[in-house]
């Protein structure tokens, strides 16, 4: 089964002509057999992104309560897949359902589209089906006289096959550069849909809140400043933090790298930053219902691997669930968002987890907030040297797989000058990143060092360096210089200035940076250790750390 299939696909959906709530009863069959509805549910989002979501029952039945005009809907399996609905395809004035179309031929000269939205609501229950293989649901049965009813609906580019032209084809996400980036036009996708109500931006047939590329320019979202997100406010943000130590990294251009290795780094040192809505309390919502069998992400639902990272390090949801129904009840920390450890592998944690926030009111209203991954961080920078002024020049190769007395640790710090600049030339590889389209390093990434501590004093019996205070943070991108060809100096480290979906990683890149320099470390005396995370962030906020250890003076 092609599970992968299912990423990141949403439909749209007009459910009426009237504002007015109202209850959609549907029933969805899984085509073939294999998998269980009970592990489906069905999510209908407003043009702002606000949600009503709905689990399937085993007997394929599912009720959507206070859908409005012109929701979307989306049908995920188990929290991780998506699946778009397709009411019908047409081309011309010719509109056929999407089986009909398929079997005949319909889309293969090239000019048909998908239709994903009605102008009325279609009369009775939905009678949906989803087809595993191919990654798409769509309307099973349509009397002829209803037909009218979608054809001036919003429709999106079909592929020859009658698919939404974001399934790429084969059924599976592709971050295709096909489409042009979206403009200020009223419609500049041409589908009908005024630009401020359109949520589908490059006309791919996923709606923005879920597509990891919203604007179809082969750049992930994550990476990509200029994404086209319109519904920011109506979006649930997050970040992902990776640092590892000196003698835990590594990195594919280095050495040989294993799963068992990259599962282990994301079970012990993996976080997840989540934003948190204001509401009198907020629950998290991974997908998981016993009372039908149903199973969540296993990282952020009951009896998963996800721990709280603050306060108290406790299981999440089961210890912060008091009303027992499976939604862990969550609260902004001292970092101003809830941190979680997910302490997932890379086959637990993927791209297209989502995950939903059921904000409530003092009167119990209930508001709801979609968040998706576009893409799980895999491995830190990859550290090739580091050459210091130390002797008239030292280069620091490092070696790998690392250990507790590599070049880079306390047992074996880098050194540099006793006194002065502390200037060092880093020669490293960007860190790579899962994402729907495969392992890629992410075109536009940001490298730069933020030292949370200050210098402090080694005792190697103890194996503890004490005494070092707070540090500079994140250094200003003055300190840096010298940046590869196709990196340039940015405000906070050297930034990539490619316009592609990936990093070209053939070559390290390489640049330098003063340490002491004019807002960098202070009060840095001879002897002294400092542990310094050479990071990569990207526009989410995404960081991925490898730390290494300097220090002043002689070894």
């Amino acid at each position: 089964m092609k599970l992968k299939a299912f990423l990141a696909f949403t439909l749209l959906l007009f459910l009426s002509q009237s504002a007015a709530a109202q209850t959609q009863k549907g029933k969805l069959k899984v085509k073939g057999g294999t998998l269980s509805a009970a592990d489906f549910s069905i999510v209908a989002q407003t043009k702002d992104s606000k949600i009503q979501s709905a689990s399937v029952a085993s007997d394929e039945k599912f009720t959507l309560s206070k859908v409005t005009t012109n929701d979307r809907l989306s049908v995920l399996y188990k929290s991780n897949f998506y699946a778009p609905v397709v009411l019908g395809v047409k081309k011309g004035k010719t509109v056929k359902l999407f089986s009909a179309a398929q079997k005949s031929g319909f889309c293969s000269s090239g000019d048909a589209r998908v239709i994903l939205a009605g102008k009325k609501k279609v009369k009775g229950a939905l009678n949906l089906e989803v087809d595993p293989e191919q990654g798409v649901a769509y309307l099973k049965k349509l009397k002829k006289s209803e037909l009218k009813n979608i054809t001036k609906g919003a429709t999106a580019e079909a592929t020859t096959s009658c698919l939404p032209s974001g399934l790429g084809g084969a059924g599976s996400q592709s971050l295709s550069a096909r489409h042009e980036k979206v403009g200020t036009l009223e419609d500049s996708d041409g589908d009908g849909q005024q630009q401020e109500e359109d949520i589908d931006d490059d006309d791919d047939g996923i709606t923005d809140a879920f597509d990891p590329d919203n604007d179809g320019d082969g750049i992930i979202d994550d990476a990509d400043p200029d994404n086209n997100d319109k519904n920011a406010a109506a979006q649930l943000f997050y970040f992902q933090q990776l640092h590892l130590d000196r003698q835990d990294s590594f990195h594919p251009k280095l050495q040989t790298v294993t799963t068992e290795m990259i599962d282990n780094a994301l079970k012990s040192h993996g976080g997840l930053a989540l934003e948190v809505k204001s509401g009198t309390t907020v629950e998290l919502n991974c997908g998981g219902d016993e009372t039908i069998g149903a199973e969540g992400l296993p990282w952020c639902s009951k009896g998963g691997t996800g721990r709280t990272r603050e306060p108290d390090n406790k299981a999440f949801p089961d210890e912060y669930d008091a009303d027992g129904d499976g939604k862990g009840e969550i609260s902004a920390g001292g970092t101003g968002d809830f941190q979680l450890a997910p302490g997932a592998t890379s086959s637990e944690i993927r791209p297209g987890d989502t995950f939903i926030e059921e904000v409530a009111d003092a009167d119990g209203n209930v508001t709801k907030y979609v968040g998706v991954l576009n893409s799980v961080v895999l491995t830190v920078p990859g550290i090739v040297q580091i050459v210091t002024s130390v002797g008239g020049g030292t280069t620091n190769t490092f070696d790998y797989p690392a250990s507790l007395t590599s070049i880079g640790t306390y047992e074996d710090p880098v050194i540099v000058p006793a006194a002065g600049d502390a200037e060092v030339t880093i020669t490293l590889y960007p860190p790579v990143y899962n994402t729907s389209a495969g392992e890629v390093v992410p075109g536009i990434m940001t490298i730069g060092l933020q030292l949370p501590n200050g210098p402090c004093t080694y005792d190697p019996g103890t194996k503890m360096c004490t005494g070092g205070g707070s540090g500079p943070g994140l250094l200003p991108g003055t300190l840096f210089s010298n940046p590869s060809t196709g990196w340039t100096v940015s405000n906070d480290g050297v930034r990539s200035n490619t316009t592609d979906s990936s990093v070209d990683d053939s070559q390290p890149m390489t640049f330098t940076v003063n340490l002491t320099g004019s807002g960098g470390v202070t009060g840095w005396d001879s002897g002294e250790y400092l542990m310094v995370p050479i990071q990569a962030f990207d526009n989410n906020g995404t960081t991925s750390a490898h730390n290494v250890i300097f220090k002043r003076g002689s070894p």
